[in-house]
């Protein structure tokens, strides 16, 4: 259940008037009284003792909660906080861990896993495929996508390769280092604790889908100097959105969308087709920005 549309939660009594009227009920106390300014600051002590009671009681919540309560509460789903990690991006991933306690190893708890097994894992794609009849086959594939952009086929090539022309990379050969990555998630994901016991699951590499597009610009008059490389950046930023997860097409609709800033008039892609990805696909496209003409239409 989301509470994100729930009112904020009141733990204890913060009414400042409140708290005075009846401390100086209580006394018997007259404004005209020495003793009525101890009293004032007698009540305003105890406001402030209150707000700090509320506030200590919603750091035990998520929604309100930060560093260090927030990591403590982390601490209790067995969610470390990553290197750098920001509060609401922490928070956002404590909730995620409760799917690796969920039973028969659900899609999200493959997931969780994976993504816990190595730090270079930026996605993971699970697919089941099914029998001929339509039935499940009782394996899982589990795709796992990395910050260096390894591919099944490099795999392949690498083990193919003879020894002199294999890749090696701080003295290690790429087939070994992408091997023990794949062998860290399959351990993580196949203890029976962690998935139903007539599953079968399979760790591999994505493919990669490569697409090349021209983007001709027509600009307004007034627009800045700077409008290619503007526009540039943001098509680089989308490329890199698409290439940083399975599954994810680049949408030519999309592209025009994000592209046309202030200072644009028109955008035309070459090709004009979507690219598209499986599920244990990954799109690498790149965007040659060029401003081709110049017009005082609005």
């Amino acid at each position: 259940m989301s509470t994100n549309n729930l009112p904020e939660p009141s733990f204890i009594e913060r009414d400042l008037e409140a708290i005075k009227t009846r401390l100086m009920a209580d006394s018997g106390v007259q404004p005209a009284d020495p003793e009525y300014i101890v009293l004032e600051q007698i009540a305003f002590e105890m406001y402030v003792l209150r707000c700090n009671v509320q506030d200590a009681c919603k750091q035990n919540l998520l929604k309100y909660s930060a560093y260090p309560v927030l990591d403590y509460l982390g601490d209790l789903r067995d969610t470390e906080r990553e290197t750098d990690e920001t509060d609401a991006d922490y928070k956002s991933r404590i909730p995620d861990s409760m799917d690796l306690f969920a039973v028969a190893g659900p899609e999200a708890a493959y997931i969780q896993l994976a993504m816990a097994a190595d730090s270079r894992i930026i996605d993971v794609s699970p697919y089941s495929p099914l029998r001929i009849d339509d039935t499940p086959s009782g394996v899982l594939e589990l795709y796992v996508h990395t910050s260096d952009y390894w591919t099944a086929e490099m795999l392949e090539a690498e083990i193919a390769a003879a020894e002199e022309d294999k890749t090696v990379i701080e003295g290690e050969y790429l087939e070994d280092l992408m091997q023990a990555l794949l062998d860290s998630v399959s351990a993580a994901v196949t203890p029976r604790e962690v998935r139903p016991l007539d599953d079968k699951v399979e760790v591999y590499f994505p493919s990669e889908v490569t697409e090349t597009y021209d983007v001709s610009i027509t600009a307004k008059e007034d627009a800045p100097a700077d409008l290619e490389s503007q526009v540039q950046t943001l098509a680089d930023e989308y490329a890199l959105l698409v290439k940083n997860n399975l599954n994810r097409d680049v949408i030519e609709s999309k592209i025009k969308a994000i592209l046309n800033i202030t200072g644009v008039y028109k955008v035309v892609l070459d090709p004009t087709t979507d690219t598209t990805a499986d599920y244990n696909e990954f799109v690498n496209s790149t965007f040659n920005v060029t401003v081709t003409g110049v017009t005082n239409e609005e």
